[in-house]
């Protein structure tokens, strides 16, 4: 989806999303990045959303960290799971 942008891409350690808000983008966005090579161990993913959706927990190497809400505004924190050593 985003490699045409970033073909080179090895990785970041900050990536913050805010689509227009409750239009599915955000969910979209976050399997789309959970299966790319965008990610490091340390990077940080912050999501900006509308505080009322709901945002998934657990996807395939994120993880939900924290959660805030202001207002209308809410920031979901995810970080990669961490991996287990090869032998």
């Amino acid at each position: 989806m985003f490699s045409k942008y970033l073909p080179s891409c090895s990785g970041f350690d900050l990536i913050f999303i805010d689509p227009p808000y409750s239009q599915g983008l955000s969910s979209l966005l976050l399997r789309a990045l959970d299966t790319s090579s965008w990610l490091r161990q340390q990077t940080l993913l912050i999501v900006e959303e509308r505080s009322s959706e709901t945002l998934p927990q657990d996807l395939i190497t994120l993880s939900l960290m924290d959660q805030r809400k202001y207002g209308d505004t809410g920031f979901w924190f995810y970080q990669p799971l961490p991996t287990s050593p090869t032998s």
